[in-house]
């Protein structure tokens, strides 16, 4: 059997889109395992999702046979990929033309880095990736809590980014709680700021900013991300304020769910997030060459 491979830029169309998420269907059903998450199918069809599919079809029957997402986050060009093949279809030569083609189409675009994902409880995947000469690099935790309103702290307030007033307080915290330079702390405030669907929020206590999270905003729910708590602020509660306001946003606006993502070893940040009621829905591991 010969295919045909084809890219197509994100947003996809609504029948390219059923057609993906039918083979993703298929093959959770087939191995017991959400590969939806892995491969951002909620997010395909949004124009807000940075990023390109890798679509192999069947030259005889025009059946769409595997398919490769490659997302940018925050559109810096360092993109995270997988790669699924049908499950009735499967054969490791599929997946390698696959592969080879999306590392020319990362090529082409010029890109900084390229990390591979997986589901933690998808050994053929991991072997796969093995062969191709990737290596296991960290784990990551999907986490997730009602949207719902809640009682926030009285000597906290949480309001929304203002670039006139916070531009510099929020740089200071960023740098301060992940250790980027300013050039990166810089590229991600450009990107959050014009990005429609992503917002900045700060909070203040006695008038000084301690911390800072981004919501971005999807249909039926809300991500919380960057979230950063300067050092002096540590262990008063900040991070755990920030995301009852995450929850109590998401019910003002309608919304169901909070959502986040957070390395599996962080035992600290996951200590938090579980107390304030997330509870982990999939794990993820992130391989490198």
């Amino acid at each position: 059997m010969t295919e045909d491979l084809v890219v197509v830029s994100t947003p996809v169309d609504q029948e390219t889109w059923q057609e993906i998420s039918e083979l993703v269907t298929a093959a959770s059903s087939k191995d017991s395992i959400s590969y939806a998450p892995i491969f951002g199918v909620e997010n395909l069809k949004d124009p807000h999702f940075y990023g390109f599919c890798l679509l192999a079809y069947s030259q005889e029957t025009d059946e769409l046979l595997g398919f490769a997402s490659a997302i940018d986050p925050i559109n810096t060009r360092d993109y995270e990929w997988s790669i699924m093949v049908h499950p009735e279809r499967r054969s490791k030569e599929l997946g390698v033309r696959i592969y080879e083609r999306l590392i020319e189409e990362f090529e082409k675009r010029d890109f900084n880095s390229q990390t591979a994902m997986n589901p933690s409880n998808s050994p053929h995947s991991a072997a796969f990736l093995k062969k191709l000469g990737y290596q296991y690099a960290y784990s990551e935790r999907t986490m997730k809590a009602l949207a719902k309103p809640v009682e926030l702290d009285a000597d906290l307030t949480v309001r929304p980014f203002d670039e006139e007033s916070d531009l510099e307080s929020l740089k200071g915290i960023i740098e301060n709680a992940f250790g980027d330079s300013s050039e990166e702390v810089d590229a991600l405030i450009e990107f959050t700021t014009h990005a429609p669907n992503r917002q900045f929020f700060l909070a203040h206590a006695d008038g000084e900013a301690i911390g800072a999270m981004t919501i971005v905003r999807e249909s039926e729910r809300i991500w919380v991300t960057a979230l950063a708590v300067h050092s002096m602020a540590r262990g008063q509660g900040v991070a755990s304020s920030l995301l009852r306001y995450a929850q109590q946003y998401a019910y003002n606006e309608g919304l169901k769910v909070v959502y986040l993502d957070v390395e599996t070893d962080n035992e600290t940040a996951l200590s938090i997030y579980e107390r304030v009621g997330f509870q982990t829905v999939n794990h993820t591991k992130y391989w490198k060459n």
